[in-house]
């Protein structure tokens, strides 16, 4: 963890260190939220988080793919 007297210097990493830590906090906080809601729940709910996951990450090839062609627009299409 960074002290006070360790903050960057300059704003551009003062904002990205922000943004790093509300992601961890995000992140932190869901899993908090998961467990107590596991304990109270049981199993079921073990099933309905892993097929989110799952459903989240077929979401996420689909946009990198989608990523892949606007960055390379010239290898998208059929090749002669």
């Amino acid at each position: 963890m960074i002290s006070l007297g360790q903050l960057p210097e300059r704003l551009e990493d003062l904002l990205r260190l922000e943004r790093r830590l509300e992601r961890e906090r995000w992140w932190v906080n869901g899993a908090l939220h998961a467990v107590a809601q596991l304990q109270a729940e049981g199993p079921r709910t073990i099933r309905e988080l892993d097929a989110q996951a799952r459903n989240i990450d077929r979401m996420r090839v689909v946009i990198a793919m989608r990523l892949a062609q606007l960055a390379c627009p010239a290898d998208s299409g059929p090749r002669s």
